[in-house]
């Protein structure tokens, strides 16, 4: 099994798809963060190939069948998620004591091109106190990839953030 090597994308609001391809292209792993209006499917949906339509001319591109579920934004799915699914993580030593969060990690399958792109991890972040602020990452990183290691590169966004 390969070891889990993450690259840490720290151009914040990159919404490029090409240079994520070109990322997974070069057999790296990339953690990038993404709009809390980022649509997912918690199942890759089946998709219907080009070929005749019922009524009409024939469909030409691919697409998700109809009876395929919706997908959701991350900030809809985020309130579904179980208290279960969170866990409670040191991001960093503090100056007034150690800074936490809350972490959930699961696997979805995001949209691309109004498809289905490859399966990736969504590690939500959530601050503590009266008024949580949310943070979403999408990552290409294996699914055998261990899940203290996508929070570790995850809390290094923090000093670049708040610098």
């Amino acid at each position: 099994m390969k070891p889990c090597k993450i690259i840490d994308n720290r151009y914040f609001g990159l919404k490029i798809p090409a240079f994520l391809d070109g990322i997974a292209a070069l057999d790296k792993c990339d953690l990038a963060e993404v709009p809390s209006d980022t649509r997912v499917w918690l199942r890759t949906p089946t998709i219907e190939l080009p070929g005749r339509g019922l009524f009409g001319r024939p469909r030409t591109h691919p697409r998700v069948k109809p009876t395929a579920p919706r997908p959701l934004e991350l900030r809809a799915l985020m309130t579904q998620l179980p208290r279960a699914t969170w866990h409670r993580r040191k991001i960093q030593e503090g100056s007034k004591g150690p800074l936490k969060a809350d972490f959930a990690l699961l696997r979805v399958t995001p949209i691309h091109d109004h498809l289905p792109a490859i399966r990736q991890w969504l590690i939500c972040r959530r601050s503590l106190g009266s008024q949580p602020e949310l943070k979403f990452y999408l990552s290409n990183a294996p699914s055998h990839c261990a899940t203290q290691e996508l929070i570790r590169i995850s809390e290094l966004r923090w000093p670049i953030e708040m610098g």
